[in-house]
C-alpha cells in the first residue's frame, strides 16, 4: 500500500505577529483585521474567542493577526491605541477603521462585510 502524502501546513487562521511581521503581513495582504491585547486583560480573553470565530469564516478573504502589547508597549502609542482590546483594519496598508473594546462576533462581521464590499476586488 502507498503511503499518503504529507499535506501542507495549513494557513494560520490567525497570525501571531510583532512589529515587523504585522508590517509583512500588511506589505502582503490587501485588507488586514488587527487584533491588539494584552496579557492581564479580561475584555482581551472574553474577546479572542470572538476573534477567532470571525477569523474562521473570513479568512480565505482576509488576513488576521493578533498582537500583544505587553511585547511593545511604544507601539500602542505609536499607533494610538489608549485601551484594549482593540480591533485594526487596513486596506492596502492604510488603516480604515478601528473597534475599540470587545464586540460580538455579528459587529465584527458586519464591518468586515461593508469593507469587501467597499474594497474587495
Amino acid at each position: 500500500m502507498l503511503a499518503k502524502p504529507a499535506e501542507a501546513p495549513a494557513r494560520p487562521i490567525v497570525h501571531r505577529v510583532d512589529r515587523r511581521a504585522l508590517k509583512r503581513l500588511v506589505d502582503q495582504n490587501r485588507i488586514v483585521v488587527l487584533h491588539l491585547f494584552t496579557s492581564n486583560c479580561p475584555a482581551c480573553h472574553t474577546y479572542a474567542p470572538v476573534f477567532y470565530q470571525v477569523a474562521a469564516k473570513y479568512g480565505d478573504r482576509v488576513a488576521f493577526a493578533e498582537l500583544n502589547l505587553d511585547e511593545d508597549p511604544v507601539l500602542a502609542s505609536y499607533m494610538g491605541v489608549q485601551a484594549v482590546p482593540t480591533t485594526l483594519f487596513f486596506v492596502d496598508g492604510r488603516e480604515v477603521h478601528r473597534i475599540v473594546g470587545a464586540v460580538a462576533a455579528s459587529h465584527l462581521s458586519g464591518i468586515l462585510d461593508q469593507i469587501l464590499a467597499r474594497y474587495a476586488r
